[in-house]
C-alpha cells in the first residue's frame, strides 16, 4: 500500500514527510506479542484512511538510535508526526475502537481551517454564512466533532431539534462549554414552547 511505509530513513520517511501529511509511527519488535496485535489494526485504519494519513512502521530492533532518539521505552509506542514533530502518542495495544477514537480526535482534520473560520463567523453573528460552510463538512466528516458543534450553534435558534441532534454522542472535552450552551438554550426553548 502507498500509505503504509517501512522505515529505512527516519528524516525521509517520516519528518519530511510529515510536512505534507500526518505520519503516525509505530514503533514495533517482532517477538512483542502486542505489537502483533496492534500492527494489522493500524494497517487496516491507514488503508480506509483514503491518504489523511500515512502509516509508518519502525522495527525498534533494527532501529534502536530511532527509538532511543525518540524517547521508545516500551512498545507497541504510537506517535503522531506533524510538520515534523511528535504531536500525540500512545503506548500498548490498544482495542480497534479506541485506536480509532484516538485517530479521530490526534489527527488534524483536512477541514480544520474552515472550521476555524465558521467559528469566527460564529462570533461575529455570521450564523448563515457559517451553517453554509459548516454543512459541506459535516457531510464528508461526519466525525468532526468541532464541526457537528458549530453547525449546532449555528442552527440553534432556528432548529434546535437539529442542533440537539447533531451534538448527541460528542464528548470532547474542549468543547464542553460549547456543548453546555446548547444544552441550556435546548432545554429553554423547550420550557417556553410548553
Amino acid at each position: 500500500m502507498d500509505n503504509i511505509v517501512r522505515v529505512r530513513d527516519f528524516q525521509h520517511d517520516v519528518i519530511e514527510r510529515s510536512f505534507s501529511v500526518p505520519v503516525l509511527v509505530d514503533f514495533w519488535a517482532e517477538w512483542c506479542a502486542p505489537c502483533k496485535m496492534l500492527g494489522p489494526v493500524l494497517e487496516r485504519l491507514a488503508g480506509e484512511a483514503g491518504g489523511r494519513w500515512t502509516l509508518a512502521t519502525v522495527d525498534t530492533e533494527e532501529h534502536p538510535r530511532v527509538s532511543e532518539d525518540w524517547g521508545i521505552r516500551s512498545i507497541p509506542n504510537v506517535k503522531l508526526f506533524v510538520g515534523g514533530k511528535a504531536v500525540n502518542e500512545f503506548t500498548g495495544a490498544l482495542p480497534e475502537y479506541a485506536v480509532r477514537q484516538w485517530i479521530e480526535r490526534a489527527v488534524p482534520s483536512p477541514s480544520a481551517e474552515a472550521v476555524e473560520r465558521a467559528r469566527t463567523m460564529l462570533a461575529r453573528g455570521e450564523d448563515t454564512a457559517a451553517a453554509a460552510l459548516l454543512e459541506g463538512i459535516v457531510a464528508s466528516e461526519p466525525g468532526n466533532a468541532g464541526a457537528r458543534v458549530f453547525l449546532a450553534r449555528a442552527v440553534l435558534f432556528s432548529d434546535t431539534q437539529r442542533a440537539v441532534n447533531l451534538v448527541r454522542g460528542i464528548e470532547e472535552p474542549l468543547l464542553l462549554d460549547d456543548l453546555d450552551t446548547i444544552s441550556t438554550v435546548a432545554r429553554l426553548r423547550d420550557l417556553l414552547d410548553r
